[in-house]
This record gives C-alpha cells, sequence and structure tokens, in this order.
C-alpha cells in the first residue's frame, strides 16, 4: 500500500514535538553524556603527555607512574556511574514517547470513522502500531544519545587538536567537508529506502493478519500454497527493500572512515617531520594522534545514527499520517432528545464509497415508531449500506435522515448510537468476562441490566453454567463459545442498553435449528417496543415484518407485506422463487395461512 509520507522538515518538527514533553529525562541523561566525554578525553593527556613525557622518558618519577595507574581506575569507575545513568535516562525518556505515542495513535484508531478504516488494510495499521513505533523509539533510546554524545566528543577533539597543535588541526580538519558530503548524500537514499522497508513491512504484516483471521477457510479450501506465495511475494519486496537500505547504510560508513583515515596519514606524515625537526614532543604527537584516532569513532557512530534519526523521521511521516486523518467524537455539541419515539426517515440519501459510483440513489423511506422493516435485495443492492449511515457510520453523500424528524447530523454522536442496537450477522466478541462484552463499555449498564438483557436473549441459562458465570472469561472472538451461544450475548449486548432503534443482520443463518429456534425466540422479543430493521439475506425471515422494503440497484424497488408483494411485485416474487422454487401464488396462499 503506498503511503504519502510528510516533507522531511514537518516529520523533523513532528518527532521534536513528541520529544518535548519529556526534556527532563533527556537534558539529565545530556548532562551525563557531558561527563562520559570529558573523562574519555582526559585519557590521551593523561596517557600520552604524563605518562610519555613524564614518565617513560625521563626513566624516573615512579610515583607519578603509581598516581597515574590508580587515576585510570577512578575515571572509569565514575565513568561507569554516568554510563549507567546516560543509558537508564535515555531508555526512560524513551520509553514514555512511545507509551504516549502508542496511547494517542490507538485512541486515533479508534475514532477515525469507518471509512478512513477502510483506505487502510487492518496489518498496515498494526504494523505502523508495532514497526514505526519501534524505530521512533530506537531513535529516542539510541539516536540521541549517540548523537549527543559523539557530537559533544567530536567537538571537544577538534579543541584539543587546535589546542595542541593548530596546524596539524588545520591539516585534519580539510577532511570534515568531505565527511559532510557523503553523510549527506546517503542520508536522503537511507530516509527513502526506510519509507519504502515501512511500507513493505506493512503490507507483509496485512497478508499475515489476513492469513491468520481467515485461518478455517485457508485450510477449507486448501489455500495455503496460494497464501505462502502471496506472503513469498510480499517477503521478497521487504527484502529488496530492506537490502537496498542497508547498501546505503553499508556504504557511508567505510566512504567516511577512509575519508577520516587518509587525513590521518597526512598528519601523521606532517606529525613526524615536526617531531624530528623539533617543533613537537613526542608526547605531544603521541596525544594528537590518539585524538585525531578517536575521531573515527564518532563520527562512525554519528553516521550510523543519522540513519537512524532519517528511519525515524520517515516513520514520524507515517505516523503523523493516521493522527491527522479525520475523527468521529462522542460529546460534540450536538442535539440530545428529551424523549425518543423511533420514527426514522430516510430522504432522497445518495450514497458513494467510491465518487461517481453511487451505491444509493435517492433512497427515500419512513419508519413508523416500533415497526420492524425487512431489506431485501440482491448482493450489493444497498441494504448493508443504507443501515450503515443511521449510525452516521458514514455519511450520506446528499440526502438526509432523520429520527424524529431531527436531521442525525445534528445528534450528538455518543447519543445517536445509544439509541441504536445492533445484532451483526458475524458476531465479534472480545477476549474479556461475558459480562463485559455484554455492557461492551458502557459502565453505566449495571450487573442487574446485564442479567436482564441476557434472560432476554435466551443466554441467562447457558451463562450461569459456565464455571465462572457472567465472569468467565471466553476466548478470542468468543471461539469457547457455540455460535447460538455467541449469536444471544450479540443480542444481549445489544439490547442492553434499551435503545429505541434496532438493526438486525441476518443473525440464524449458520446455526443449528435447536440454537436457531433459540435465537429467533430472542430476536422477537428484543424487537417489542421498538423500531426495528432487518437486513434480511434468506427471505424466510421477513414474514414477521410489518413491511418488505425491495432494493434494487441502490434504489427502493418495491414495498409492501409479503403476500402484497407476492401478488404484484416484480422483483419480490422473483427473489423468493430463486430461493423456495415455489409459484408466486401458492407461496402468497402460504403467507396468509402463517399471518
Amino acid at each position: 500500500m503506498a503511503v504519502e509520507t510528510k516533507g522531511a522538515g514537518d516529520s523533523r518538527a513532528t518527532l521534536i514535538q513528541w520529544i518535548r514533553p519529556h526534556l527532563k529525562p533527556i537534558i539529565l541523561g545530556f548532562a551525563c553524556v557531558v561527563a562520559v566525554v570529558l573523562i574519555d578525553l582526559s585519557l590521551p593527556l593523561v596517557f600520552g603527555g604524563y605518562l610519555v613525557d613524564g614518565v617513560l622518558l625521563t626513566r624516573e618519577n615512579y610515583a607519578l607512574l603509581k598516581w597515574i595507574a590508580l587515576g585510570g581506575v577512578v575515571l572509569f569507575f565514575i565513568k561507569g556511574l554516568f554510563v549507567y545513568g546516560q543509558v537508564y535516562l535515555m531508555a526512560y525518556a524513551g520509553q514514555r514517547v512511545v507509551y504516549d505515542l502508542r496511547a494517542k495513535l490507538y485512541r486515533q484508531l479508534l475514532a477515525m470513522p469507518l471509512g478512513q478504516h477502510a483506505r487502510h488494510k487492518s496489518g498496515a495499521l498494526v504494523s505502523r502500531m508495532t514497526s514505526d513505533i519501534g524505530v521512533i523509539q530506537n531513535a529516542v533510546t539510541a539516536g540521541l544519545t549517540d548523537v549527543a554524545l559523539h557530537s559533544l566528543t567530536l567537538v571537544l577533539i577538534i579543541v584539543m587538536l587546535f589546542v595542541l597543535n593548530w596546524r596539524l588541526a588545520l591539516v585534519s580538519m580539510a577532511v570534515v567537508p568531505l565527511t559532510a558530503a557523503a553523510i549527506r548524500g546517503y542520508g536522503g537514499k537511507i530516509r527513502h529506502y526506510t519509507g519504502r522497508l515501512q511500507e513493505r513491512i506493512a503490507g507483509m504484516s496485512a497478508t499475515l493478519q489476513e492469513s491468520l483471521e481467515g485461518i478455517r477457510i485457508v485450510k477449507a479450501y486448501r489455500m495455503e500454497q496460494e497464501r505462502e506465495e502471496r506472503l513469498q511475494h510480499d517477503n521478497e519486496l521487504s527484502f529488496g527493500a530492506s537490502m537496498k537500505s542497508v547498501q546505503a547504510m553499508a556504504t557511508v560508513t567505510p566512504v567516511v572512515e577512509l575519508v577520516l583515515v587518509t587525513g590521518m596519514m597526512v598528519v601523521v606524515w606532517a606529525g613526524g617531520r615536526a617531531v624530528l625537526g623539533g617543533g613537537m614532543t613526542p608526547g605531544e604527537l603521541v596525544a594528537f594522534l590518539a585524538y585525531l584516532a578517536m575521531v573515527t569513532r564518532p563520527m562512525s557512530f554519528l553516521t550510523r545514527s543519522f540513519s537512524l534519526m532519517q528511519q525515524a523521521v520517515s516513520a514520524a511521516g507515517r505516523l503523523q499520517e493516521l493522527l491527522q486523518a479525520p475523527v468521529e467524537r462522542e460529546g460534540d455539541g450536538g442535539e440530545r432528545l428529551e424523549r425518543v419515539e423511533g420514527r426514522v426517515t430516510f430522504e432522497r440519501v445518495t450514497f458513494s464509497y467510491v465518487p461517481g459510483k453511487p451505491v444509493l440513489r435517492g433512497v427515500s423511506l419512513d419508519i413508523a415508531p416500533g415497526e420492524t422493516i425487512a431489506l431485501v435485495g440482491a448482493s450489493g443492492a444497498g441494504k448493508s449500506t443504507l443501515v450503515n449511515l443511521l449510525p452516521r457510520f458514514y455519511s450520506p453523500d446528499s440526502g438526509r435522515i432523520l429520527i424524529d424528524g431531527v436531521d442525525i447530523a445534528r445528534l450528538d454522536l455518543g447519543f445517536l448510537r445509544r439509541l441504536i442496537g445492533l445484532v451483526p450477522q458475524d458476531t465479534l466478541l472480545f477476549g474479556m468476562s461475558i459480562a463485559d462484552n455484554i455492557a461492551a463499555g458502557r459502565d453505566w449498564i449495571t450487573r442487574d441490566k446485564i442479567r436482564e438483557a441476557a434472560e432476554l436473549a435466551n443466554a441467562h441459562e447457558f451463562i450461569s453454567r459456565l464455571p465462572n458465570g457472567y465472569d468467565t472469561i471466553i476466548g478470542e472472538r468468543g471461539a469457547t463459545l457455540s455460535g447460538g451461544q455467541r449469536q444471544r450475548i450479540a443480542i444481549a449486548r445489544a439490547v442492553a442498553g434499551d435503545p429505541r432503534i434496532l438493526i438486525l443482520d441476518e443473525a440464524t443463518s449458520a446455526l443449528d435449528p435447536e440454537s436457531e429456534e433459540l435465537v429467533r425466540d430472542a430476536l422477537m422479543r428484543a424487537q417489542a417496543h421498538r423500531t426495528t430493521i432487518i437486513i434480511a439475506h434468506r427471505l424466510s425471515t421477513v414474514l414477521g415484518a410489518d413491511r418488505i422494503v425491495v432494493l434494487d440497484k441502490g434504489t427502493v424497488a418495491e414495498i409492501g407485506t409479503h403476500a402484497e408483494l407476492m401478488e404484484r411485485g416484480r422483483i419480490y416474487p422473483r427473489l423468493y422463487r430463486k430461493q423456495f422454487g415455489r409459484a408466486p401464488q401458492a407461496e402468497a396462499g402460504l403467507a396468509v395461512q402463517e399471518a
């Protein structure tokens, strides 16, 4: 999936914005970094100046040799304390940044409307939550530390070089512009390839998640080979993008080191001539070369840190893209109705998922309070789309949807969705207790209300037989329960909040006869005194509806009772014959008898 990232400058600003609230541990970590650098830079003076010139060349002053040895041990002990502080504080800051960012991103994903989710594969979103955030964590924890440590080290090394011998320092500085040019040139490539790599990883995660969620279908239809080949393809793309990034990172480090070593060899030649001519002491040249040798380490680490920061900038751009996506908010200041009767009105509603390709075309429909309406039609007629507009999962392109005469666009979103109960065909339960599944995050639903809802849904009896009753933790997606049990819990969840409007997707199509009877009875009781919209995939479920609405190619084609439509309908009798193979007249008589 192609992802457009923000500009590098905007992404850097975004990254800094996320880091800013955690500056205190970062500053303390930097203080430890300064201490570590100062200790490291004291070592060439101690072992170059004092040890070589003060002890080894004079062949005396053994007391100073003892203090140099003891001082070295003490310095490294103190350095260890500061290294611990540096690592701990920067890791703490990195973890806090990730904690805040993960919470913010998860909150954003939950708040995004369904239309936004439809634009992203769930596996790609999971990849951003894990892989991209991990890159940012590494950048804060290791990248910032390395940048601070090695930048400061490099600056102080250059200062010491000029203090020891400014002429040789000028010679050695000639390689700096070449080094900077190499880092800058490869940095852009690294950022580009890293962005492509994260996109490939997101695609692979999406394929993996899709395969695991549909593992029953994969096994039932022997799709293992196809799934393996698809993942292999994604894996190859990921490998190629990864190696491009690695190639850029692997090239820049030896290039930088070659430039630095070339400069060092020039200094060795010039410095050696200075010692032979009496312009420098051997100890000064040893100290100078020691400092110069220390330049390669910070430059090498800065190169890798620069690569890490480029990866973080790229990841920040992708995350910021999600964080800036439109969201829906409950408590948005909309209206709340004093009393709700439950009249639902669609006025000339048109909607399209893709601009220019409408799924619904000027749909008008008035549903009286307490009435049961069944929506039927061929696949793709717009049944599910129509009911998805009612809770504002999507917004119509034109037209209005009203509840008791009030446009739902004016209603508070939380209030609107509290009015509506939804029982889907494919029941999704969460890996938590049955009571929590029925309450579904609505903390105002009491334990008594949960039990009442379960009794209405014919679920209380089987729940009571479970080891921990309502506190029983069910498996992922309710895997430890049967299909009928899951459907009854879904019905209890829908009615627990006492909604005025009930939306029923065909909820009995995949159940055994005994479970189907229990679920049907629960659905009939749930519909009492509520405005109900049934999405009918099987026409045998619509006989009890007050009216049947036939949708055809996104428009309302026919409306009436079963008997009326069988007698004078054009599309409905054809749909009914296709399912049951009986003559329309016979079915009309049967429907009258059943009524």
